[in-house]
């Protein structure tokens, strides 16, 4: 899918289209990265631009990575929680009804 929208912002750069126009046609692209492309074509500092989105998308993702490791904690301790409590009365369970028939 990225290489699909790369591809086309390419054909329209050959074409002589702006990338912040070319990437906008697209909409794999958020409206924020197209911006930053933009003035950073305008003003002569896309490299400069471009690396600061880049840092930006990269702490975006680490948010978001840590938000979901927070979301699947709990939910991995309560099933081997049912786990254990499962092993435990499968084992328990034949040794008080045998206890029980004495």
């Amino acid at each position: 899918m990225a290489e699909r929208a790369l591809i086309k912002a390419r054909d329209g750069i050959v074409k002589g289209e702006s990338l912040g126009s070319s990437l906008a046609e697209s909409k794999y692209f958020d409206s924020l990265l197209v911006q930053m492309v933009s003035i950073g074509e305008q003003t002569g500092e896309l490299e400069s631009i471009t690396n600061q989105m880049a840092e930006f998308y990269e702490q975006e993702s680490e948010v978001y990575l840590n938000r979901l490791v927070a979301m699947v904690e709990p939910t991995m301790i309560i099933l081997v929680g049912i786990l254990v409590g499962i092993l435990v009365a499968s084992i328990f369970l034949p040794m008080i009804s045998m206890y029980d028939a004495l």
